[in-house]
């Protein structure tokens, strides 16, 4: 063979190396970026998912102040109903008959 194509081929043989060196690095990276990015959202999940943990019970509270203060104001509307619509009882009870 040809010294000049010989020496050719041996350029393009460490080129061809070091470029699937650098080749097989960058695969190895992606693969750690795909890790560390799953990862990464398994954090997030996760800390939604404890923090929701977490809440629950405060938010239970204040639920149940809500609904405890719209059971409160039906009972007043039912106690509204109960009162008779001429005050004279109350009238005479007072001594404001008549003023």
């Amino acid at each position: 063979m040809e010294p000049i194509i010989e020496k050719k081929l041996d350029e393009l043989l460490k080129l061809t190396e070091e470029n699937n060196k650098m080749l097989l690095k960058m695969r190895k990276a992606q693969k750690w970026a795909t890790v560390m990015r799953m990862v990464y959202w398994f954090i997030i999940i996760g800390l939604a998912a404890g923090s929701f943990y977490f809440i629950k019970p405060y938010f239970n509270n204040i639920l149940n102040v809500y609904t405890g203060g719209i059971e409160g104001l039906d009972k007043m509307r039912d106690f509204g109903k109960k009162i008779p619509s001429d005050f004279s009882n109350l009238k005479s009870l007072l001594g404001t008959e008549g003023n």
